[in-house]
């Protein structure tokens, strides 16, 4: 009789191990899950990202470098390296459907270029220009994609030029070089430009009344 009441004690340790074991296991999956999302799903993204890929962008010869997750927006992200243009942007979820900002990078790289040889002559130090576009761009009509200017109406209220560089007060008069040039190539978005002593924030609707280096003033951040 008392062989029989230990055996039963043991299976019942056991059975409570096992249920610990089974409870740490499944909150050790959850918070992985909750941190780097589901596998399953990821595994099923990077399948819909290449999907993707290949549907819009058949002449690209590119590579899933990594995936994200975002446990805020609980949706993941791809890292694609593209061999064609030497440039890497991203795949994402939003709202149930799946984007990209490989327009943005390319435009982001045409305003690098182009701006440069004006940068170059305006100051010493090297100036950074970057390019955040808001939202969707569909340019899967076209074989490839066109400059900035040719969307640049479309998109001016939902996109942001930076220029970021050691730019001083008495810098406005270049300022307003650059923006002269940024009309004249239609380069048209929300401008800024940032540095350790200032920053000057432009919306789009103001670029063209701005006439006079003094102009400059009112949008100054300090």
């Amino acid at each position: 009789m008392e062989d029989r009441t230990n055996e039963v004690i043991k299976v019942k340790k056991r059975v409570i191990i096992l249920s610990v074991m089974l409870i740490i296991a499944s909150l050790i999956y959850f918070s992985f899950v909750v941190i780097y999302g589901d596998p399953f799903k990821k595994e099923n993204f990077k399948y819909e990202v290449s999907q993707y890929l290949n549907s819009n962008y058949k002449d690209l010869e590119w590579e899933i470098v990594s995936l994200n997750y975002s446990f805020k927006s609980k949706e993941f992200q791809a890292n694609v390296a593209t061999l064609t243009h030497d440039l890497t942007f991203s795949v994402y979820q939003y709202e149930g459907g799946i984007y990209d900002d490989y327009a943005a990078h390319l435009w982001e790289r045409e305003i690098q270029k182009e701006s440069y040889p004006l940068l170059v002559k305006l100051f010493k130090s090297p100036v950074k220009v970057t390019i955040n576009v808001l939202g969707q761009v569909d340019t899967t009509s076209y074989s490839n994609i066109p400059n900035y200017s040719m969307f640049s109406k479309e998109l001016a209220d939902r996109t942001k030029i930076t220029f970021t560089g050691d730019f001083k007060h008495n810098d406005n008069d270049k300022i307003l070089q650059i923006i002269k040039w940024l009309m004249q190539s239609k380069y048209l978005a929300d401008i800024e430009f940032r540095s350790n002593h200032f920053i000057v924030k432009i919306p789009f609707s103001d670029l063209k009344e701005i006439k006079q280096k003094n102009e400059l003033n009112k949008y100054i951040v300090n």
